[in-house]
């Protein structure tokens, strides 16, 4: 029972850093599309020394969720840092669009994580990521978010 709140406590707060991690991977590609490699190293290089010192400060008063906790907030920082830059390199780019995207795909998320979270309470891990897996295409239909009518297309060679 202390392992399994322990792993909870440290899924949790790798959890907050998830949609900068998946940002990062966009951001980088859009630095290398402008032949600029350096700018996501040299981010990535603060965003480590960060890390490093968020990891002994954390750790002390968090345990394990204190690391983990460490990396999200170093993976924030970078994301952040890469997106100013590249507007900086780039100039104005839809920042209108992107910011509502986000805000779509994270409303849908936290619904679909309390969902998994309530679902996984009384059943088991397979219903509550089954459940948690429709809760988030049905929301992203919900709030047009056109991208899951794209993959469904794609999946399904469906115009």
């Amino acid at each position: 029972a202390i392992s399994t709140a322990n792993t909870q406590s440290v899924l949790a707060a790798y959890t907050i850093g998830l949609p900068a991690y998946a940002g990062l991977q966009v951001i980088v590609s859009a630095f290398y599309g402008i032949q600029d490699m350096k700018t996501p190293v040299v981010a990535g290089i603060y965003s480590i020394f960060l890390h490093l010192l968020l990891n002994f400060v954390l750790m002390n008063y968090m345990g394990s969720s204190g690391l983990a906790l460490s990396t999200a907030i170093s993976g924030i920082l970078n994301f952040t840092i890469l997106i100013f830059l590249l507007h900086e390199k780039i100039g104005d780019f839809d920042a209108r669009g992107v910011s509502i995207f986000s805000a779509k795909v994270l409303a849908v998320s936290l619904i679909m994580g309390v969902t998994v979270f309530m679902v996984n309470q009384r059943f088991s891990v397979i219903p509550a990521i089954l459940t948690g897996l429709a809760v988030f295409v049905i929301g992203c239909f919900a709030v047009r978010i056109h991208e899951m009518r794209r993959m469904f297309e794609w999946i399904f060679g469906k115009k």
